[in-house]
């Protein structure tokens, strides 16, 4: 063997094997960190550990969204079992909900407070939570309400409460139980391919809003959302329609 080629077949192991090592430490932080949170928390975390390896080349790129750039692309299922993109609505006003099926926020942000929680009364939320369309019709107060002609609301379920990849029968029973109808602008649905992840898990629970071009302007998602749902995501809603 030559010693170029020697040296270029060691130079693209090394890299391989520092890059499992870095992804070995991330995800015995991960592990550690774990611990410390809610059990639904918990569980997805560890459920991402496992998948981690085997789904990188499946997430749409740049994942997470970034900011004031096009949304990614990707295939889903709505609730009626239909394959569609979210970029197939490009030209209206997107709201795009990310759910764990198993989170209280997310039962919460779907109208649990009203019609009770998804998968019986063991299944937690937080009854001062309202769902979008009563806090666009607060804080605009009046002027913009759901449904509306020119605004669409995506509703992403990643999780189903097990902590498993959701599928377009947990779209169909999900939509069901909260009464989310397409007629009315509102699809529920789940990716056609499993996108469980930490990079996933960083959007959940909350909302990102699409501007008309399809560039993402605000994310009230995640732990740590970059914006505030009522002070930000709302009043930029009117301006964009």
């Amino acid at each position: 063997m030559e010693a170029k080629t020697f040296k270029k077949i060691l130079r693209y192991t090394i890299y391989a094997v520092s890059l499992a090592l870095i992804s070995m430490i991330g995800l015995s932080i991960l592990a550690l960190e774990a611990t410390k949170k809610p059990p639904e928390v918990r569980n997805r975390i560890m459920k991402d550990m496992e998948n981690q390896f085997k789904i990188v080349n499946t997430l749409p790129k740049p994942w997470p969204p970034m900011m004031n750039k096009t949304y990614p692309i990707f295939s889903l299922i709505d609730q009626e079992g239909k394959p569609f993109k979210i970029s197939d609505f490009q030209g209206k006003v997107i709201i795009v909900e990310n759910i764990d099926m198993s989170m209280s926020a997310s039962q919460s942000l779907s109208g649990a407070r009203t019609l009770g929680p998804f998968g019986g009364e063991t299944f937690k939320f937080d009854p001062n939570l309202q769902t979008i369309n009563e806090i666009i019709g607060r804080y605009t107060e009046g002027k913009v309400a759901l449904p509306h002609p020119d605004i669409v609301v995506v509703k992403v379920i990643y999780y189903n409460q097990k902590g498993d990849q959701a599928m377009p029968a947990d779209a169909a029973s999900w939509a069901q139980h909260f009464k989310l109808n397409k007629a009315e602008n509102v699809i529920v649905a789940v990716p056609e391919k499993d996108m469980r992840s930490s990079a996933t898990s960083s959007i959940l629970t909350g909302y990102q809003l699409i501007d008309r071009a399809f560039n993402l302007r605000v994310d009230a998602s995640g732990p740590k959302p970059k914006h505030n749902l009522e002070m930000t995501l709302i009043p930029l809603i009117p301006k964009l329609l």
